[in-house]
């Protein structure tokens, strides 16, 4: 378990720091992805101790992010990886993740960890349309409208009248850009 938390910590770092050999990197990832995703998958799972969970989602949200970012410009939106079939008709790994993380947004998560996990459906959502195919189908508006609900009101502290700006600035402007993000999910 240890060495797999070190693993995506050293892949968390390289996704960081690998500036223009990124799509290398990328590839290399995703050429191992028969070890990795396996345990990727099984650490998404409510459940696993949280320190397992954050390295992961961590990751993706790194790695996301930068595909994102190198695949802003291309004519061809999306990871190719992750539209590729995965243990079954219809299961992309962009699904199989889709599915975890929507299965996440109901256990009772920490507020770095909940912010990190809305970002990666986020980012994830535009890598793959099999995965927002698979969201908007199996209603992720619901979700994520009650998980960020029960979020704002696990956070915010009720013996508060008025929540400083340190609170406002870290609970509520996470809170609005995430409903900025999936507002096109409506359209």
């Amino acid at each position: 378990m240890d060495l797999w938390r070190n693993i995506f910590t050293l892949l968390t770092t390289l996704c960081t720091d690998a500036g223009y050999n990124f799509e290398d990197l990328e590839r290399g990832i995703w050429t191992q992805r028969n070890v990795i995703f396996p345990i990727l998958v099984e650490w998404l799972k409510a459940g696993v101790p949280g320190k397992h969970r954050r390295v992961v989602l961590d990751f993706l949200n790194t790695f996301f992010t930068k595909s994102n970012e190198r695949h802003a410009n291309a004519s061809n939106k999306g990871q190719s990886f992750l539209c590729q079939i995965w243990k079954g008709p219809g299961n992309t790994y962009g699904v199989s993740i889709c599915q975890k993380f929507m299965g996440l947004l109901d256990e009772a998560l920490g507020i770095e960890e909940r912010i990190s996990l809305l970002q990666c459906m986020n980012n994830l959502y535009q890598l793959s349309p099999t995965a927002k195919s698979y969201a908007l189908q199996n209603h992720v508006i619901k979700l994520l409208l009650r998980a960020l609900r029960d979020f704002g009101v696990k956070s915010i502290d009720t013996n508060l009248v008025q929540p400083s700006r340190k609170v406002r600035e870290y609970l509520v402007k996470p809170i609005l850009n995430s409903f900025k993000r999936y507002a096109h999910f409506l359209t």
